[in-house]
């Protein structure tokens, strides 16, 4: 019977150890989450004020050079 009891103990141990593991995964998992979403925020600004400033650079260009035409970076095939 010890030994039932003994084997008991050691499984309630082991449960124990795991829903550790699995409270501490989540955790994580909601830290992870919740730094991609801020990521994903600063990304979309970073973007927009990039938009902003190509848009003011070929309006100065324009006034500069008005006969001035601006093409995109890829290549013609």
């Amino acid at each position: 019977m010890s030994d039932r009891l003994f084997a008991s103990r050691m499984s309630e141990q082991r449960l124990d150890r795991i829903e550790e593991q699995l409270e501490e995964t989540r955790r994580q998992l909601r830290q992870l989450m919740d730094e991609n979403r801020k990521l994903r925020k600063n990304q979309q600004v970073v973007e927009l004020v990039l938009l902003e400033e190509m848009r003011m650079l070929i309006s100065l260009l324009k006034k500069e050079q008005p006969r001035l035409n601006i093409h995109s970076g890829g290549t013609a095939e």
